[in-house]
């Protein structure tokens, strides 16, 4: 019930309401039904308010107030032209959607870098995506924006009023596909096979971001120093059995509280946080012999099999074991990428 009522469904709603008012107030004003044109720039004005939607990772109160202004200033020309032509009154709110989005997206994007750890945050692979297709779907509403501009520039006639048809079935169906869009989360330009790829490459745990308490950012960063150096003091990620559990016992504190310090400081959960160690233990065992079995160092480091030895020293290395120790026998021993990655 929650997903149909909350916050992001209401400002759909409202980008759909929007299309419906300027067109009921046409209506009213003129006395007369709209015009196919004034009804393609409504749905034009529609789509721009549903690119503005708030994704996951952004606040929605602020794109609640980008949204209600934007509204606020279609019904504003509207009533500032509606004493000139329909034509007139289209064009204007046309030509005004291109400056909303530049002004949107300058608004994102100096925010985005002004809290700058948001760049850095675990899963900012996945919010690029979901921002450039937001970008692409920018481009394609400017585009349809330009070419209705240019048809109702047109002299009036059945050529014009067939291209005009085709852009508002183009313009409606762009705003039921920024409506799913915007309603499921997934981007529509990809499979959700490939979505859900590059979602299990990030760290897998929840968005995780800086406590807003200096106080506690301090205590958090404390227990973190404390965490970096029992690691590498004890080592205990070379037990094949180490769990967070026991990790806890051994730190004296609690499995949501060190989950939480594990995903903010490395933006990595806890099984990825062990593995890191074990890989950059596993690299320093290579150099020193380059002719062990890769079996052999699978079980010194921790893993319980090679399949997951392999794959965790790929996802650090960005090679294989053996590849790694071919380089090292052949004096070519690629500097390591982790020791700046914690």
């Amino acid at each position: 019930m929650y997903k149909f009522v909350s916050k992001r469904f209401f400002l759909r709603l409202s980008a759909l309401l929007s299309i419906v008012g300027l067109v009921a107030l046409d209506w009213f004003v003129e006395g007369t039904a709209p015009a196919i044109s004034f009804i393609l720039s409504c749905l034009v004005a529609g789509c721009a308010l549903l690119i503005m939607v708030p994704l996951l990772s952004e606040e929605l109160e602020t794109g609640r107030r980008i949204i209600l202004f934007s509204e606020a200033l279609f019904f504003a020309i509207y009533l500032f032209a509606c004493g000139n032509d329909v034509s007139s009154c289209s064009f204007a709110i046309l030509a005004i959607i291109p400056f909303i989005l530049a002004g949107f997206f300058i608004f994102r994007t100096v925010r985005k870098f002004r809290i700058i750890r948001l760049v850095f945050q675990q899963d900012a692979a996945w919010v690029s995506v979901e921002e450039y297709s937001r970008f692409f779907y920018s481009v394609v509403l400017l585009s349809l924006s330009l070419l209705s501009a240019l048809v109702l520039g047109m002299p009036s006639g059945p050529v014009s009023f067939v291209f005009v048809l085709i852009l508002c079935c183009c313009a409606s169906g762009l705003f039921v596909i920024l409506w799913i869009r915007s309603r499921t989360g997934h981007t529509l330009l990809l499979s959700r096979r490939k979505e859900a790829v590059i979602k299990e490459s990030m760290s897998g745990a929840a968005r995780m971001s800086l406590p807003e308490s200096p106080e506690e950012e301090a205590r958090m960063n404390s227990t973190y120093k404390r965490l970096l150096s029992y690691m590498e003091s004890e080592r205990p990620y070379l037990r094949d059995s180490y769990y967070i559990t026991d990790l806890c016992m051994d730190l004296g504190v609690n499995k949501v509280y060190i989950s939480n310090v594990i995903k903010v400081f490395s933006g990595r959960n806890f099984r990825q946080f062990i593995n890191y160690y074990r890989i950059q233990y596993a690299v320093g065992l290579m150099k020193e012999n380059p002719s062990q079995l890769i079996m052999e160092l699978a079980l010194t480091c921790g893993f319980h099999s090679v399949v997951s030895f392999n794959m965790a020293f790929k996802l650090f290395m960005k090679c294989t074991p053996s590849e790694y120790m071919a380089k090292v026998r052949g004096a070519g021993v690629p500097s390591s990428p982790l020791g700046a990655d914690r």
